[in-house]
């Protein structure tokens, strides 16, 4: 993850602003090191998430990530979406397919 994966809508500047990059760098390597603890393939909404990972954090925070995440292959947002909160329709994510690749006749599997 890097720094700028932080959308600085609000200009921030100085500490407030590397307290804010931090804090998301933070958030994105969670959300991943979640991701890739779930059963391979499992579809997940930022509600899931924030129920199962990050009750606190505002969901706006999570579809940040999920973003950033999906932008950066490491997660992709599928079509299929189910009711969540306040009644409305979700995308659902999940692990983007693991990549083989061969390097020197050795296959190295990553996501």
């Amino acid at each position: 993850m890097s720094s700028t994966d932080y959308y600085n809508t609000n200009h921030e500047s100085g500490t407030r602003l590397a307290t804010r990059i931090r804090r998301n760098m933070a958030q994105d390597k969670a959300i991943l090191e979640w991701a890739r603890q779930q059963e391979y393939g499992r579809l997940f909404t930022p509600f899931d998430v924030q129920r199962e990972l990050m009750p606190s954090t505002p969901i706006t925070s999570i579809r940040r990530a999920l973003h950033t995440l999906t932008k950066k292959n490491f997660l992709e947002k599928t079509e299929s979406m189910v009711i969540e909160q306040h009644d409305s329709k979700n995308h659902q994510w999940r692990l983007k397919q693991q990549r083989i690749i061969e390097d020197n006749g050795q296959m190295r599997m990553f996501a």
